[in-house]
């Protein structure tokens, strides 16, 4: 089919299934061995796709094709929130103590002058008791994705969603870096 080989078809197709499935189940928050065990079966299903059809050495899919499967796979689970991370919640309360004048580094979510800040998520901040112990390039994208989320949306559940902007940007542009630099060093781009 337009020069796609049918076992990378039959891979996309599949882990687009699993992928469906994690995200009609609400991201199986409930549920985390079968998150766990979807995710395996995905990662499994898509190892033997990239080996079938690197072994197909003259039948490479179309980097379009590639660019489009992944974009397909991030669409279905973008809307989901992780059972298995509170990381967003945790992005947006360090954003947040910022846009009102403290400092992640000494502030904690758990301390009594930050009482005002809690609200409908704050119960998803995880180690309430530690500062922050992330880089500082990484604070400055969680104030100005805080001031971002806040002016997008009233709801914190809305805002925290807006906190995988950063990872969806930078998963892209290394995309086109790997894009740019396979075409720079004249190897074929079907190694994305």
């Amino acid at each position: 089919m337009f020069g796609i080989p049918a076992g990378f078809i039959i891979g996309a197709v599949l882990i687009e299934l699993a992928l469906l499935r994690i995200s009609a189940a609400g991201g199986l928050t409930r549920d985390v061995p079968a998150l766990i065990l979807t995710l395996i079966w995905a990662q499994t299903i898509y190892i033997v796709t990239v080996y079938l059809v690197w072994r197909e050495k003259g039948r490479k899919p179309p980097v379009l094709f590639i660019i489009g499967v992944a974009l397909a796979f991030r669409c279905t689970v973008w809307p989901l929130t992780s059972p298995l991370s509170t990381d967003l919640y945790r992005y947006r309360w360090e954003g947040q103590v910022q846009h009102n004048g403290g400092n992640p580094y000494s502030e904690r979510p758990g301390d009594p002058e930050w009482i005002g800040l809690r609200d409908s998520v704050w119960s998803e901040v995880g180690q309430k008791d530690v500062r922050a112990g992330y880089g500082p390039a990484w604070e400055l994208i969680s104030a100005g994705m805080y001031r971002l989320a806040a002016w997008m949306s009233p709801d914190p559940r809305q805002q925290v969603f807006w906190f995988k902007l950063p990872a969806a940007l930078s998963d892209l542009g290394l995309l086109g870096v790997l894009w740019a630099t396979l075409r720079s060093r004249d190897l074929p781009t079907e190694l994305l």
